[in-house]
């Protein structure tokens, strides 16, 4: 798992639609921070990189514990269409939210897409 990560500075705010699912993206600067080292992906994927400069992320919870997890960094996109919570929290992905002012909890609190509430 990556230590924790400095804040960096985001230069640009963008939609990346390259791909399906169009993803809200951030164009951003480590500073000198931004050495490489191991980042744990869900489901046993690893990358050795710098923090990335380009990184979109969107969650949606489809099921109780199931998640769709699509995610860019740099131009490479990733999709994760069935994921546990526990195979995002176990990955790197919480410690890059965090560094970029984004609580993970709240990304898997979230209610579950197309469920229906009833009024009280």
């Amino acid at each position: 798992m990556v230590a924790s990560l400095p804040t960096p500075r985001v230069l640009r705010r963008y939609v990346d639609d390259s791909a399906e699912p169009s993803l809200p993206a951030v164009s951003l600067d480590w500073g000198r921070q931004s050495g490489e080292r191991l980042w744990e992906l869900p489901e046993g994927l690893s990358l050795v990189a710098p923090p990335p400069l380009q990184f979109g992320f969107k969650v949606e919870r489809v099921g109780a514990d199931l998640y769709c997890v699509a995610l860019l960094w740099e131009r490479t996109r990733l999709t994760w269409p069935a994921l546990r919570r526990v195979q995002f929290q176990a990955s790197s992905l919480p410690t890059l939210l965090r560094a970029l002012g984004t609580d993970p909890s709240g990304l898997l609190d979230q209610p579950v897409q197309g469920a229906r509430t009833t009024a009280a």
